[in-house]
């Protein structure tokens, strides 16, 4: 998704997502979209298939027990 449309179904505006997204690739040394999503998948957080079902993205929590080691 883009940053307008994780924003609209987070509430929460355009600008805070840029900044959320940059904060993630800072704290772990990524470069692009595409690292978040391998990180993601190795993490647990997502699994094949998962965006393709109807899941309420408020629903989620992810913090930082999510993420099995630290940088």
């Amino acid at each position: 998704m883009n940053n307008e449309e994780i924003a609209k179904i987070l509430y929460v505006s355009t600008e805070t997502i840029k900044a959320q997204i940059a904060r993630l690739f800072r704290k772990f040394g990524l470069r692009c979209r595409a690292e978040l999503v391998v990180l993601a998948y190795e993490a647990g957080i997502v699994w094949p298939g998962w965006a393709s079902r109807q899941i309420d993205m408020r629903q989620i929590e992810i913090g930082r027990n999510h993420f099995p080691f630290q940088k």
